[in-house]
């Protein structure tokens, strides 16, 4: 099944919605969220791409933002769920959960053994402060002169150990600090409606924290650790897909069904168009042709695999660079 950039899916539904990017262009990244929404629910149903199989390569994480306690592990990009297998050259990973650690209270701090451990409550951050325990200036950049003067709220431990809670003020094009230092970063909270993205970096090494979608209100971030590699090892997790809404052009739609991308479109067009006129109707027809368009995929996807099975142990298909540990800060 191929997949096509969100840039493409707002094309596709410029016409449905009788509109276009130039002159709506946010209430077209609504409706195409709110159609991938829909087909993701149906392809829970269908079982189509309900998995996804990516490549990060392990950093340093820091335990309470103590110098001398760090653990190896990567930080789960937010549409992935519930992770299914992993592998490290080409072995198996032992999986082990957050309610098992703490009903057997099984020890992770052996190193010889291939594990991952799903690290309890979530994280601001993708990246952590580096080096450890070492206070440092942090500071926002806002990628849409929309968004100057919105309030960005950051809760951090200070060189003290004290936690301080602040309110910078983004700035397009500029990076904006926090008036003291930090050493671990407890939250973040980012303004409702933004029209663009928010990054993150510490002053040390313009090192970036993490890149924040529009779409996201209060960044939190699952993460594993995992023991019995080396720094840079790069391993294979295997997840159920979460559903994210997504904004940017480059972004990457899970499907290039057209028909069925337009016959919802063209459902959601008439269902919000009122009662009158026989709108229901015609709502619920494009809807009918947008199932229908689902199901002739499903058909198709399972014969593709029926021909071309591949084992569970196997290397992974492909190696995707969107939003995965893997790709490179600046």
């Amino acid at each position: 099944m191929a997949q096509i950039s969100f840039g493409t899916m707002l094309k596709w539904i410029e016409r449905p919605f009788n509109t276009t990017i130039e002159r709506d262009r946010g209430f077209l990244v609504d409706m195409a969220n709110r159609i991938r929404e829909k087909m993701y629910l149906a392809y829970r149903q269908y079982e189509i791409a309900v998995d996804v199989e990516e490549c990060f390569e392990l950093q340093r994480f820091c335990q309470c933002g103590q110098c001398s306690e760090t653990y190896r592990g990567i930080t789960l990009p937010s549409y992935m769920n519930t992770v299914e297998a992993a592998w490290f050259s080409r072995e198996p990973i032992t999986l082990y959960s957050k309610w098992r650690e703490s009903k057997v209270g099984i020890r992770t701090d052996n190193d010889c053994m291939l594990a991952s451990y799903d690290q309890p409550g979530f994280y601001p951050t993708e990246r952590d402060l580096s080096p450890c325990g070492c206070a440092d200036s942090i500071q926002f950049l806002s990628k849409n002169i929309a968004d100057n003067g919105k309030l960005v709220r950051i809760t951090y431990e200070d060189s003290s150990g004290d936690e301080q809670s602040e309110e910078v003020s983004l700035a397009a094009g500029a990076w904006m600090p926090i008036s003291g230092m930090a050493r671990y970063i407890k939250s973040v909270l980012l303004p409702t409606q933004l029209k663009g993205g928010v990054d993150i970096r510490q002053q040390q090494g313009n090192r970036l924290l993490s890149e924040y979608s529009p779409h996201e209100s209060v960044p939190s971030y699952r993460r594993l650790k995992l023991t019995g590699m080396c720094d840079n090892s790069v391993v294979v997790i295997r997840a159920s897909r979460k559903f994210t809404p997504l904004f940017w052009d480059h972004d990457i739609v899970e499907t290039s069904n057209r028909d069925a991308i337009e016959e919802c479109a063209r459902h959601l067009f008439y269902a919000n168009s009122g009662a009158e006129g026989g709108m229901i109707q015609k709502s619920e027809y494009h809807r009918s042709l947008f199932m229908e368009s689902l199901k002739g995929e499903q058909s198709r996807d399972i014969g593709i695999n029926r021909e071309n099975s591949s084992s569970a142990m196997g290397p992974p298909i492909r190696r995707s660079r969107l939003r995965s540990s893997r790709r490179t800060f600046y």
